[in-house]
């Protein structure tokens, strides 16, 4: 298993100059002691409706969590890794103001899932299974996002490949026609929707992103551990990839 930063700070230690002791991939997470992380994307609990929108949230996330097989599949293949999800903390429902579905806060490895803008299942589903490759490739190399715009790059790129340019999402996203080549589309919506997940935490310009994409493409669009096969938005197809995933060593049974 690849060892990754994951420190948790004490307070009885604040004032030391000492380097806190460095720990694997979530576990310092797993204390029972510790919060999730309130992150910049909300500014709190404004009223009853942020208070609805947050159980209606929590209500899907355990739905997805529990049924949903990519989802499963990719739960398992981070135990797998030696990375256990832990539900409540490894993930929270916040209010977010930017126009955002999620994220996945590498610094806490937490996924955060935008409750005010997810009100269906389906898309808290999709969001989960795309922030949990992210913490895939985080456990199972040094991942070293956003410093490292080729990490950055390749993770972008095989979570969009796996759950967000399917034929009919690239269709509404107008990066796929139905007079083309259904591969080369795919390939086309994955490069600019992974250069705009790049820009979208980064300060460098729309060529740049572009660039970086293209460079570690070919590499991380053929790296289809753990799923094996780039599942389609239909249910019987997922659950066949994650069947196929089983030859891999990971079930969501």
């Amino acid at each position: 298993m690849a060892d990754f930063d994951d420190s948790k700070s004490d307070e009885s230690d604040a004032k030391s100059p000492e380097k806190p002791q460095e720990k694997t991939f979530f576990e310092s997470l797993d204390d029972e002691t510790s919060s999730t992380q309130e992150h910049k994307w909300g500014d709190g609990w404004r009223n009853i409706k942020e208070m609805r929108d947050h159980r209606g949230c929590e209500e899907r996330v355990s739905r997805c969590m529990d049924h949903d097989p990519l989802v499963k599949l990719m739960v398992a293949s981070l135990a797998h890794k030696g990375c256990p999800v832990n539900r409540p903390r490894h993930i929270s429902c916040e209010p977010c103001d930017e126009k955002v579905s999620g994220g996945f806060d590498v610094v806490n490895n937490q996924v955060v899932i935008c409750q005010n803008h997810l009100k269906k299942e389906g898309l808290v589903c999709n969001t989960l299974a795309h922030e949990f490759t992210h913490a895939y490739d985080k456990c199972r190399a040094k991942l070293d996002v956003p410093n490292n715009l080729e990490h950055l790059a390749c993770t972008e790129i095989r979570a969009v490949s796996f759950f967000n340019c399917s034929f009919r999402n690239a269709r509404r996203a107008g990066h796929a026609s139905i007079f083309g080549r259904i591969k080369e589309q795919h390939q086309e919506c994955v490069r600019k929707r992974a250069a705009q997940s790049v820009l979208a935490v980064t300060k460098i310009s729309p060529e740049e992103a572009k660039d970086v994409v293209e460079k570690v493409f070919d590499r991380c669009y053929n790296d289809l551990e753990p799923i094996g096969r780039i599942p389609s938005q239909k249910i019987k197809d997922r659950k066949n990839a994650c069947e196929e995933a089983e030859r891999f060593g990971f079930t969501y049974r």
